[in-house]
């Protein structure tokens, strides 16, 4: 039983929540889709938060319509805090607000953008200034029509006794 199974949904409320989605008024993001949709690590901070961690810094959910992405300086052994760059957060300000970014905090040298998941260069932007690389896909899974999840495991593209149960299993014919 489902916490709100008391309450019931009629027809029109539906039809209005999916017209809603439908003109773009009302689009609820979730982190853990657009990290599928483009091959994206997914943990959590020490506070508990569901994030997408990059080498510069993280895409985490800003609100129910937007992600938002984290710039940080680079870490370095003399400083552990990051090394101080307002240039490089400048340029990334500036070429957000060209692709229409919102600028949600603005510091001397890091700072947090809001970008729109639907919009493939603010997308592209945004992993690019937090740093994140995409997993890579196996070579084997495209050629075989596999799902990246399939192919990125122990799974072989050999036949025979030194190939797992489970490869044999996935490969056609096998």
């Amino acid at each position: 039983m489902t916490k709100h199974a008391d309450k019931r949904v009629t027809h029109n409320d539906l039809r209005t929540w999916v017209e809603l989605v439908h003109i773009g008024k009302l689009r609820v993001i979730e982190l853990k889709s657009f990290a599928d949709r483009h091959r994206l690590k997914i943990s959590r901070n020490e506070c508990g938060e569901t994030i997408i961690p990059g080498k510069h810094g993280q895409i985490y959910e800003y609100n129910e319509e937007m992600l938002g992405v984290m710039f940080t300086p680079p870490k370095t052994k003399a400083e552990p805090w990051g090394n101080w760059c307002p240039r490089t957060w400048g340029n990334f300000r500036r070429a957000a607000e060209a692709t229409g970014m919102t600028v949600l905090q603005n510091g001397d040298s890091e700072g947090c953008l809001g970008f729109d998941t639907g919009n493939r260069e603010q997308v592209r932007l945004a992993l690019k200034i937090a740093g994140v690389r995409r997993k890579r896909v196996s070579p084997w899974s495209r050629s075989l029509g596999l799902p990246a999840s399939v192919s990125n495991g122990r799974l072989t593209h050999r036949k025979g006794p030194w190939a797992s149960r489970n490869a044999q299993k996935a490969l056609p014919g096998g």
